[in-house]
């Protein structure tokens, strides 16, 4: 009996030791900068046992004192920390400076494939080469910094035109512009100029014609594949910012100064002779003398001017131009948020833009399931004096 009662006392003192080297402990992981990482993988080495950090970096795991944590998260630097007889575990991840290999969206279903492996030729712009220059549009972003791309504003308006052109003219009569991907769907290029440079994660560039292999025939003058952004797995962050741009008149071309506005001939001098409403210079010489100027109005008044060179009226007519452009944005887990207002001026007398953009953009991952909902609403007012209508 007493050999049984010792027996079982040393089986249950074991059992108490066994349970005591598996407990809980606690601890945060943070990135060089001091803020947690979230997401970070935690396991113990050699094991199947692991846990994921929260958004702040915290978690739980149950571990026994002879274990060896192994902590992984993406853009960071491995790490080991034994746990020894520690009841909370702090470890800081340094960052590494290996990029990522690109990728970029190919089907409208949301295909993604490696850069390498598509046989064209790509060129990126990241967000921060897109916006440094406070651009309102992509098209103004992009200008100049993607080689073999001829980026060319049509007009000089507030509502500027944008022709785009990769790698020369493949067609004499036809069109030659690139298709627009934004986030995986085909649209109109047009609603390239609508959509808030600060809401782009990147641009990427298909040169070439084999690029219809991805996306059919209309690939066959390139494409622009535009990436959003999307709601930060760190911790949730807020962005607000104002820039105000001038835009005045560099300079204007020279003209003489000797002979006024004009196009007929007379007959009788071989000079030419003043027609109040012509642009061209073919007129007779300046004499001082007070004529009209233009056409009468619509209620048949006249105006009066006297008739000699007055030097840089031209560039006096243009006003200076203003852009306020005010964005704000808000960045967690899942979603994305921004708003922008555009709001601009031109040099043309009149002319006026609003420009009020909103983003949303929400997804979740369910296994092998991704859901992404993706909001966009602009709306743009424009009032231009350039229209093709009788100016008095």
């Amino acid at each position: 009996m007493r050999r049984f009662l010792s027996l079982f006392t040393m089986l249950m003192l074991c059992g108490a030791l066994a349970f005591g080297q598996n407990r809980v402990v606690s601890g945060k992981i943070v990135d060089d900068k001091g803020v947690g990482v979230a997401g970070a993988s935690i396991k113990v080495e050699n094991s199947t046992v692991g846990t994921s950090t929260g958004s702040n970096g915290d978690f739980t795991i149950r571990v026994s004192n002879d274990n060896i944590l192994v902590i992984t998260s993406s853009g960071f630097e491995s790490q080991k920390v034994a746990v020894g007889g520690q009841s909370f575990i702090s470890a800081t991840l340094k960052t590494t400076n290996t990029n990522l290999q690109e990728v970029v969206i190919s089907t409208v279903l949301g295909q993604v494939r490696q850069k390498s492996s598509l046989g064209v030729a790509t060129a990126t712009v990241k967000a921060a080469e897109l916006t440094q220059g406070r651009s309102t549009n992509i098209a103004q972003g992009l200008t100049a910094k993607v080689s073999g791309a001829s980026i060319q504003q049509t007009s000089s308006g507030v509502n500027q035109d944008t022709r785009i052109v990769l790698r020369g003219l493949r067609s004499l009569t036809g069109n030659n512009q690139p298709m627009l991907i934004l986030d995986g769907i085909p649209i109109s290029l047009g609603y390239l100029s609508s959509i808030n440079p600060n809401d782009i994660a990147d641009v990427t560039i298909l040169k070439s014609a084999t690029s219809t292999a991805i996306y059919g025939p209309d690939g066959v003058n390139g494409a622009i594949v535009v990436t959003t952004k999307r709601g930060s797995k760190l911790k949730p962050s807020i962005s607000l910012s104002h820039s105000t741009q001038f835009e005045t008149i560099s300079y204007m071309p020279k003209f003489q100064t000797r002979w006024g506005s004009g196009y007929d001939q007379d007959a009788s001098t071989g000079q030419g002779t003043y027609t109040a409403y012509e642009q061209q210079s073919w007129g007779d010489e300046f004499d001082g003398s007070i004529r009209v100027l233009g056409e009468a109005g619509p209620g048949g008044g006249t105006m009066m001017q006297k008739y000699s060179y007055i030097p840089g009226e031209r560039k006096r007519f243009f006003n200076t131009g203003v852009t306020n452009q005010t964005d704000v944005s808000y960045s967690t887990g899942d979603f994305y948020l921004s708003g922008q207002n555009v709001s601009i001026k031109g040099t043309m007398p009149g002319d006026e833009l609003t420009r009020r953009t909103a983003t949303f953009r929400s997804e979740k991952e369910y296994n092998k399931f991704k859901a992404i909902l993706n909001l966009r609403y602009t709306q743009t007012k424009t009032d231009l004096t350039t229209a093709n209508t009788t100016v008095y």
